[in-house]
């Protein structure tokens, strides 16, 4: 009798665990979610600033380079954002599979934070060079 009750111990714990793991996974997703949503709501506000610069008569250059960073900043949000639902639907598959542990062959956050950090340098670059040159 002790013997079965330890068994179904085991077995709830183990359902436990693996509910813990699904849940984590998709904060986890979620939290990816936020961060695409904010570089789109970025990208947008500075494709709403174009107007402003318009009004202004900024050089056609610098309301260029806010379009295109814009542009970016939209793009690098929509593919954060997928690449996290791929990673979320993999590691959710892996964990309901007993005994599994999933490790990521794809550094989501690294990967998303040199795209960004790399178009913050080319926007920095471009309107060095601009003003510069």
């Amino acid at each position: 009798m002790d013997n079965i009750d330890n068994t179904d111990n085991k077995k709830r714990e183990k359902e436990l665990e693996i509910f813990n793991s699904c849940e984590v996974a998709e904060q986890t997703l979620l939290d990816w979610i936020q961060v695409g949503l904010t570089l789109i709501g970025l990208g947008f506000a500075l494709g709403s600033a174009i107007a402003f610069l318009r009004s202004e008569h900024f050089e056609k250059f610098i309301i260029k380079a806010v379009s295109v960073i814009g542009q970016l900043l939209i793009f690098v949000g929509v593919v954060s954002i997928v690449l996290a639902l791929i990673q979320h639907k993999n590691k959710v598959k892996c964990i309901k599979k007993k005994g599994c542990y999933y490790k990521s062959p794809v550094h989501l956050s690294l990967y998303i934070g040199i795209m960004v950090s790399l178009l913050g340098v080319a926007a920095f670059a471009a309107i060095m060079i601009h003003y510069v040159f």
